[in-house]
């Protein structure tokens, strides 16, 4: 798919792209959107050097590798922010309710100089696109807006969603019973996330140039509920190291 610049019409260079390689959208099918593109496409890009840093982001900076304008970017994106200051990384809590690193702003895949952020409502986003595709290929497919985020106490990133829309986003098993009869009591599998996982080894990370894939076969449960039940309130959080201070972190 070629390069997207913002006010670009999204769902029409993923159709072209479709038809260029000989996809036809079938009933039944979902699609899955690297957020960059929608990013670009929503004019979520930031030109680093109109970035004004304020006193604190000053502060951070020092203590960080980051530069005070990367700073400036990830309060404004952020609830609360965690410095690591043996990682030199801010963890944050996103205003959209995710805990990640650097509150999300990526510079991989953007033109020198410019940040990307998230959409400013990733659900509405998959909502709008899906209508749209809809209009062209007369399929109403569930969409899903990737990221790639890290895992507590693993290595390596993986394919995750910032935003849905046509499909339950966490199947629950809870009340079922596995293969010995045994109750099942906490048991939710998060599958917006693993088809995200899924795409994203055909996505690549690098300059691979495939922002969308579409996946064909699997049995989805429609829904409307986006991404709220993916994410977990701060009080039920099993890992959150930088939160705590005996790890290095300082709550701001």
């Amino acid at each position: 798919m070629g390069e997207v610049a913002p006010g670009d019409d999204l769902a029409e260079h993923i159709w072209k792209a479709m038809e260029a390689s000989g996809v036809t959208p079938e009933q039944g099918d979902l699609l899955v959107v690297a957020h960059k593109v929608v990013s670009k496409a929503e004019g979520r890009v930031v030109n680093m050097a109109e970035v004004q840093a304020g006193p604190e982001a000053v502060r951070l900076a020092e203590e960080t590798s980051h530069t005070p304008q990367l700073t400036q970017l990830i309060l404004d994106e952020s609830r609360e922010v965690y410095p690591y200051h043996d990682r030199g990384i801010l963890m944050s809590r996103h205003r959209l309710g995710w805990t990640c690193a650097n509150a999300a702003i990526d510079h991989s895949n953007a033109p020198q100089g410019q940040a990307i952020l998230l959409p400013l409502d990733p659900d509405e986003s998959a909502r709008r696109l899906r209508a749209a595709l809809e209009e062209r290929t007369g399929v109403s497919m569930p969409v899903l807006i990737s990221d790639t985020h890290g895992r507590p106490l693993r290595e390596g990133i993986i394919g995750i969603a910032v935003g849905c829309c046509g499909l339950e986003a966490v199947k629950n098993y809870v009340g079922r019973t596995d293969r010995f009869g045994q109750r099942l009591n906490v048991s939710r599998e998060a599958v917006a996330d693993e088809l995200c996982s899924a795409a994203s080894l055909c996505m690549g990370q690098a300059d691979e140039s495939v922002p969308a894939v579409l996946i064909r076969g699997y049995a989805y449960t429609p829904a409307e509920t986006g991404t709220a039940p993916l994410k977990r309130k701060p009080e039920r959080e099993l890992f959150h190291p930088a939160c705590d201070k005996r790890e290095g972190g300082e709550q701001l």
